[in-house]
């Protein structure tokens, strides 16, 4: 499975704008990325091939542990995206994997090497123990 992700995009969900408060986990990220890119763009360029594919695994890593996560909650039927609150942190988190990943990516695009990862499938048991905590159960 390959994720492809340039530049830095607003979050995935409520509008910023109009949810700003809802959301600030997210909202922080967008101007962390914003921010970032470019430096990381260029130490990306640096670094040899095989560094730079040890980039895009632990990247990747990083977002398949967020995604499944946040799957985990929607499979237990807690409905993450409708408790910004609780779980925007986790949607921050997906964000930001998904945003280097795709930096890592693009370094390698760019210096004409191919993305040679392979990502198991990452999925948590149910979550129903982890998630028995008031904060986080349905309404």
């Amino acid at each position: 499975m390959v994720f492809r992700r340039s530049k830095p995009a607003a979050a995935a969900g409520p509008d910023p704008d109009e949810n700003a408060a809802d959301i600030p986990h997210q909202n922080a990220f967008i101007e962390w990325s914003n921010d970032f890119y470019e430096l990381d763009e260029a130490a990306l360029a640096l670094l040899t091939p095989e560094q730079r594919q040890l980039q895009v695994t632990a990247r990747a890593a990083l977002w398949r542990y967020a995604d499944a996560l946040w799957a985990a909650a929607k499979t237990a039927d807690l409905e993450p995206a409708n408790k910004a609150g609780v779980y925007n942190a986790i949607a921050a988190l997906r964000d930001m994997g998904a945003s280097l990943h795709g930096s890592a990516q693009d370094a390698q695009s760019n210096a004409g090497e191919d993305d040679e990862s392979e990502f198991p499938s990452m999925e948590f048991p149910p979550l129903t123990e982890w998630f028995d905590v008031p904060e986080l159960q349905k309404p």
